[in-house]
This record gives C-alpha cells, structure tokens and sequence, in this order.
C-alpha cells in the first residue's frame, strides 16, 4: 500500500498516535486508560457536589 493512500496514511496517524501515548505511559502518567471502568461508577462526594452545581448553573 503507497502512504499516498488513505489506508497508509491512517496507519501512520495511528502509528504516530501509538508512539505519543507510549511516551505519555513513560513520562510518568498513570496507565489508567487501558484499564476499563467498572460497570457501576462510584459517584465521590466531589463529584457529586460539581454535578449538582452544573445542573444548578444549567437549570
């Protein structure tokens, strides 16, 4: 496939993307993308009380 095509350039864009999250994980972020979220979320205090504002500013 030449890079010319819509396919080489996507995998190219996703090869780019690939290396950028890798050096993301080894500059010290937390790999929490990978992990997947649990099915029921356990709402904090926090952000219960940030949701209640946005509704609040929203309403």
């Amino acid at each position: 496939i030449s890079p010319a095509s819509g396919w080489g350039r996507r995998a190219i864009a996703l090869k780019e993307t690939a290396l950028r999250e890798n050096k993301e994980t080894i500059r010290g972020r937390p790999t929490q993308r990978r992990r997947p979220a649990p099915k029921q979320p356990q709402l904090s205090r926090r952000s219960i009380a940030r949701i209640a504002k946005l509704v609040r500013t929203l309403s």
